[in-house]
């Protein structure tokens, strides 16, 4: 069974709004209300069950924009860039970080830093001069948003002291995931010293945040580089997991399936790595279908399944066993 532990640095992920009655919302949206109009967006391209209709999402994020709410351009502009769009996406980042929205800013300056705009490389400076001082003007204004973009636009451009600098004013105003970051430049000595246990001091502020990344790291720093202090990993990797991280529940697993620092138990552990699954890791659906195959809750063609899931997400073993069960003569 596979045994993995990875350190987990920067994690972007798209802010979500709360949704509790989505006919106000569509009233307000009918009003004229762009916000509204946004969180009806979020809604439809969000939701797990039978309201998931991206179509409709997107055209909630059009009439916010065009009601100028800067955050709906700026979910058009990721929309965009998921379906390869690169020039629409631009334009709708422009907007939404004309509008006032780090994120577009954020996104905006990206396309130039990874190179999704190399046809344009003369423009390469002259966005992200804009970029940062739009940043740098709000993280002035206490945006605390705006200074973690901000942060994120200077380390990945390598400027690794003003990310630094920004990190930390971020994190004094309580962004959990620009402690967590912080933390990890802390284990990388980037913009500062190496200090592991300043690092750990700031993944545990991230975690008390909620931020799912700083859990994550807080547990693995009770269990790499030679500690084996797995009992107390255990509550950081569950909350990470619950916050839903697959690394986390792929950790929690192991240490469930090994007995490091709790009682051995195969049920959670395969119940974990079924968790990673859903969150798409394709090594939890490899141990997860392995476990299946084992042990007395025996099941082939729910391994069968698992296995296949895990192949379909370049899973190398995983295809090996789906294809090796498949060649037995055993079928789904």
């Amino acid at each position: 069974m596979a045994h993995t532990v990875i350190f987990l640095g920067l994690l972007l992920v798209s802010l979500s709004h709360a949704v509790e009655d989505p006919q106000a919302l569509k009233r307000g949206c009918n009003s004229g209300v762009a916000r509204d109009c946004t969180a009806l967006g979020q809604m439809y391209e969000q939701d797990g069950g039978e309201r998931r209709n991206r179509s409709l999402a997107l055209n909630y994020y059009r009439r916010a924009c065009r009601l100028g709410d800067a955050m709906g351009c700026t979910s058009l502009g990721l929309a965009y860039r998921t379906e390869g769009d690169v020039l629409k996406a631009e334009s709708y980042f422009r907007k939404g970080c004309e509008g006032g929205d780090a994120r577009g800013c954020f996104f905006w300056g990206m396309l130039y830093l990874t190179g999704e705009r190399v046809k344009e490389p003369s423009r390469k400076k002259e966005v992200l001069e804009r970029v940062k001082a739009t940043l740098h003007d709000a993280c002035r204004q206490e945006n605390m948003d705006a200074c973690f973009f901000a942060g994120t636009i200077h380390r990945k451009a390598s400027e690794h002291t003003d990310a630094f600098r920004l990190y930390s004013r971020a994190c004094h105003m309580g962004h959990g995931r620009a402690c967590s970051t912080l933390g990890y430049m802390y284990t990388q000595g980037t913009g500062t010293g190496r200090n592991l246990s300043k690092a750990t001091e700031l993944f545990k502020r991230s975690c008390e945040m909620d931020d799912a990344t700083g859990c994550f790291n807080l547990g693995l720093m009770y269990i790499k580089d030679g500690r084996e202090d797995y009992s107390s990993a255990v509550e950081p990797f569950r909350k990470s997991c619950e916050l839903g991280l697959a690394r986390a529940c792929f950790n929690l697993g192991v240490i469930y399936s090994l007995g490091r620092g709790v009682e051995r138990n195969h049920s959670v552990a395969r119940g974990l790595f079924e968790r990673a699954c859903g969150l798409r890791d394709g090594e939890g659906c490899f141990n997860a279908g392995i476990m299946y195959l084992e042990g007395r809750e025996f099941d082939v063609p729910r391994a069968m399944e698992l296995l296949k899931t895990a192949c379909n997400m370049k899973h190398k073993r995983g295809c090996e066993a789906y294809q090796r069960l498949k060649k037995d003569g055993l079928s789904e």
